[in-house]
């Protein structure tokens, strides 16, 4: 697997508990152009056999838990923003078949 270049900015705003923005186009997207997308990361690794995120999106569409694929991921920032503890966040990643970074929802 080679490294995306938004690894280490993944690697870094997760367990610092904080907001990424990303362009994103959907599978289901009907439009040509990738959307703009705040997430608040939770889960980056394996899943499936494909690189994914796992979080809470806050904007780019409707709110709500999203897993994106990383293939479809372009250009990843860090927004500034902290990440909110969601009552909805997972608390057992062992489903993934590799974890490269996960939030822990206990620390503050």
């Amino acid at each position: 697997m080679t490294t995306p270049p938004c690894h280490s900015t993944l690697l870094d705003a997760i367990p610092n508990k904080l907001q990424v923005t990303f362009r994103y186009h959907s599978e289901n997207s009907q439009q040509d152009e990738p959307t703009d997308r705040v997430v608040e990361p939770w889960i980056y690794g394996m899943k499936n056999g494909k690189e994914s995120l796992l979080g809470w999106q806050v904007s780019g569409g409707e709110a709500g838990i999203r897993r994106y694929d990383m293939r479809r991921v372009k250009t990843v920032r860090l927004t500034g923003d902290h990440v909110d503890n969601h009552p909805d966040a997972p608390a057992d990643p062992t489903k993934w078949d590799e974890i490269f970074a996960t939030l822990d929802h206990k620390s503050d």
